[in-house]
């Protein structure tokens, strides 16, 4: 996800703590970890439609307590992270997207390498964008496959009946061209910031 290269961030989530809309991605270092959230059941079908039961394994947050904001589920299998996203949008942008921005180094600040994976949708025409990223010391947030790295975020995302929906999956831990990111399954935390991205930005509301 390039952030900044049309309209803003609808929205900000750190997962301990509201934020406002910032101009550069923010952390909570601290707010995040994998314990409560076993895959127990079979892996969801990452089309961009929930399916009942598909994410009951997960464990589950809503944005500013309001599943109408938004939604986002998360479990693991150890090898892979699954995230699915929903957020009711009945005027939606021409762009949709769902982000997690994680604090690789754990120390509340950007650092060149941080790691993001992003998944969004076009309004009209429903194409579908993946983009695996890395803060690269400048404002812009380029694609791994930019500098010979590789996309290994899978998944689909949809608008339909006024709701944007998101669901992909990640590997727990990778290494790729100057950064990696490995997200424990012991309870420790590690920092991540989920966004709600809508492009162009159509009012600056907080979720």
């Amino acid at each position: 996800m390039r952030l900044g290269r049309r309209g803003t961030a609808v929205g900000v989530l750190a997962l301990a703590a509201l934020l406002a809309p910032a101009p550069t991605p923010a952390h909570d270092p601290g707010g995040f970890a994998l314990q409560a959230a076993v895959l127990t059941t079979a892996a969801p079908t990452l089309d961009g439609v929930m399916q009942p039961g598909e994410w009951a394994s997960a464990t589950t947050t809503t944005f500013d307590g309001n599943v109408d904001n938004g939604q986002f589920w998360i479990m693991h299998d150890g090898t892979d992270v699954y995230v699915a996203f929903r957020r009711l949008e009945p005027a939606p942008g021409t762009t949709n997207r769902f982000q997690l921005y994680f604090d690789n180094g754990h120390n509340g600040a950007l650092t060149t390498g941080d790691d993001s994976w992003s998944l969004g949708v076009t309004v009209p025409g429903g194409s579908v964008e993946v983009v695996d990223s890395y803060y690269n010391g400048a404002f812009g947030n380029p694609p791994d496959s930019v500098d010979g790295g590789t996309t290994d975020t899978n998944g689909s995302a949809t608008y339909t009946a006024g709701a944007f929906v998101a669901e992909f999956k990640h590997p727990r831990c990778t290494a790729d061209i100057s950064h990696d990111v490995c997200i424990p399954i012991n309870g420790a935390p590690v920092g991540v910031t989920f966004y709600f991205i809508r492009f162009p930005d159509e009012g600056g509301f907080t979720l």
